[in-house]
């Protein structure tokens, strides 16, 4: 597989990626041309990995746009599933602070 990246302010080679300066006009953008394999898989260049902050396991959004393929990090939040006896503790509390703010409203 051969790559080229276009990286700007620089040129790096290597055997399997060649990066360019040409975006001097927009520093952030980074360009690669790399190879799709007979699984569908795809590598993408560790220096656009590391611009894009992109780290193992990361998982990614890949959307079509009218310009081709557009590959984004994806936003993972932890949620937490509530029993049912978690959820009258938080009743709990809240009647509590009812409780004290009619309290405190009333002086």
């Amino acid at each position: 597989m051969h790559v080229t990246v276009e990286v700007a302010n620089r040129e790096i080679r290597s055997r399997k990626c060649t990066c360019r300066n040409t975006a001097l006009l927009h520093p952030w953008i980074m360009q690669a041309t790399i190879s799709v394999s007979g699984r569908g898989l795809i590598a993408l260049p560790a220096e656009m990995r590391k611009a894009a902050g992109i780290r193992p396991q990361d998982s990614l959004i890949a959307e079509t746009t009218p310009e081709g393929i557009l590959l984004r990090p994806a936003l993972t939040l932890p949620i937490e599933i509530y029993t049912s006896e978690r959820i009258a503790e938080f009743d709990a509390a809240e009647a509590e602070l009812a409780q004290v703010m009619s309290g405190q409203t009333g002086k």
